[in-house]
């Protein structure tokens, strides 16, 4: 893969955001995310709420990618603007 980025899709099985992750661990995910920058990191979370408190102070590396789960035009229309509102690479 000579001159392509790998993406790490990450906590496939769990959310990052949840209100039940400990924060330590966060902090211990976002540090490992910044010393792997030749890496994209992808997020997804259905707590697209919890990002701007749950974040890095300094905000979300430049390597993670962003996404959010909705499920219907309801979560949609809740949620999207959240999603839109995060400063994120993609």
């Amino acid at each position: 893969m000579h001159g392509r980025r790998r993406r790490v899709f990450c906590a496939s099985l769990a959310d990052v955001f949840d209100n039940e992750a400990p924060d330590a661990w966060r902090a211990d995910l976002f540090a490992l995310i910044e010393a792997h920058p030749h890496l994209d990191w992808l997020l997804l979370t259905k707590r697209i709420g919890n990002v701007r408190t749950m974040a890095p102070a300094a905000g979300l590396p430049a390597n993670v990618w962003l996404g959010a789960t909705m499920v219907n035009q309801s979560e949609y229309d809740r949620d999207v603007h959240k999603l839109l509102a995060v400063e994120a690479s993609v």
